[in-house]
């Protein structure tokens, strides 16, 4: 599965930029396992995602979950 994320200067400095991509990866990472295969993503980030200088991880995780499920992406389990 591919993944890319998109955060424009609209979202930050550099600093803010480069720790939500990092926190944007990890949150995918540990949600990959539970996708079904064969798509290419990409994550185009909103500057309403950064509050008061920084980026909840549980947030995003919860975000990223919503949209897979209503994606239809969750791979079914027996």
């Amino acid at each position: 599965m591919l993944v890319g994320f998109s955060v424009s200067k609209k979202v930050g400095n550099a600093v803010i930029r480069n720790r939500t991509k990092r926190v944007l990866r990890e949150a995918f990472r540990s949600l990959q396992p539970r996708l079904k295969t064969g798509y290419r993503l990409i994550f185009v980030v909103r500057p309403s995602i950064v509050k008061d200088g920084e980026v909840d991880f549980q947030t995003v995780c919860r975000t990223m979950e919503q949209l897979f499920a209503r994606s239809n992406m969750w791979e079914e389990r027996s």
